[in-house]
């Protein structure tokens, strides 16, 4: 049985097999004076506390159940990477932290970030090594300043009206993402079911070429492919066949991406059985299962409603058209 609290993927559209959840017991102090960083306090042989993230310290779930005003918090951590994570490039990512973090790898500022509603990442290739490596992470969080959004976190000590306790600090999953020198980045898809389109905009990191291929019920009914190098791309589906949603009649459209580029590459569809999202669990949805050499490989699924699913993890935007939807699987 896994100990990791929230051991799931945090971000199941856009899932690779290669990552590492850092949820779990982080050092932990802390910081009403801000000074964290001041005090170099990644160099302190040991903390004073414990904290079980991605639990906020104002719950009693994170092992602290502190409910006063909390102005500041610092974490730390190890973590430790084999030669063969360092392959390509190693992403550090946060769900969320309330409210303005400044992450530290081995002593060294990768990054800061404001906003405690919103994912965050940084490329820490360059500042690891094969073996242990640090981690710390300061957190600042005035919620009575008048400076940052806090939402309906209770400006008073106790819960009042709709207002609630505050959240101080990492309240979402920590991990880990290790990615090909050359990937995609990230994907938004736009379908358009009265024409029998989809369109599909992202990132890449490289050169290469980017192949798309749309099936339903495992048959192809889109293709394309494109040259794509550094930066934006978009690419287009002519859909052979459109299948509308009808009450009590779903249907899914899987969508594979695949970036071709210099080196040895396998494409080797096979199918895993799982119950897909908002489908009674009676019903096995097909994943087909991708493998491939240097090139990032994602696929996603789409039911007819209204709505996408952002390549990045944040809530659906409601769009006119087919509505994307990940399906449980391992990974790419």
């Amino acid at each position: 049985m896994c100990n990791i609290p929230r051991p799931e993927h945090p971000n199941p559209q856009w899932e690779r097999d290669s990552w590492k959840n850092l949820n779990g017991t982080w050092e932990f102090a802390f910081d009403f004076g801000c000074s964290a960083v001041e005090r170099r306090l990644w160099e302190k042989e040991t903390f004073d506390r414990e904290i079980l993230v991605p639990f906020c310290p104002e719950s009693k779930l994170s092992g602290i159940g502190y409910t006063d005003f909390i102005s500041g918090v610092a974490y730390r951590r190890n973590f430790e990477l084999s030669q063969e994570e360092l392959s390509g490039r190693v992403l550090l990512h946060f769900g969320a932290v309330d409210y303005e973090a400044s992450v530290y790898v081995n002593g060294t500022l990768v990054g800061s970030h404001k906003g405690g509603y919103t994912s965050f990442c940084f490329d820490i290739t360059k500042h690891v090594a094969p073996g242990p490596s640090t981690l710390f992470v300061a957190v600042k969080d005035d919620v009575r300043s008048g400076l940052q959004p806090k939402g309906k976190q209770a400006h008073l000590y106790a819960s009042s009206g709709c207002d609630y306790t505050r959240t101080t600090g990492i309240w979402q999953t920590v991990w880990l993402e290790f990615v090909p020198e050359r990937h995609i980045q990230s994907a938004k898809y736009y379908p358009d079911p009265a024409n029998g389109k989809v369109t599909v905009t992202g990132l890449v990191q490289g050169q290469g070429t980017l192949q798309l291929t749309a099936l339903w019920e495992d048959k192809p009914v889109g293709e394309a492919a494109l040259s794509v190098e550094d930066g934006f791309f978009t690419a287009q589906l002519d859909l052979s066949e459109t299948h509308l949603w009808e009450p009590g009649k779903g249907g899914l459209y899987t969508l594979l991406l695949l970036r071709r580029g210099p080196g040895k590459e396998l494409f080797r569809p096979t199918h895993r059985q799982v119950p897909g999202p908002e489908v009674p669990s009676k019903r096995q949805v097909p994943i087909p299962a991708v493998c491939a050499g240097p090139g990032l490989l994602s696929r996603r699924h789409l039911h007819r409603s209204h709505g996408r699913g952002p390549g990045e993890g944040h809530p659906a935007v409601l769009r006119r058209g087919l509505q994307w939807r990940p399906a449980p699987r391992e990974g790419l």
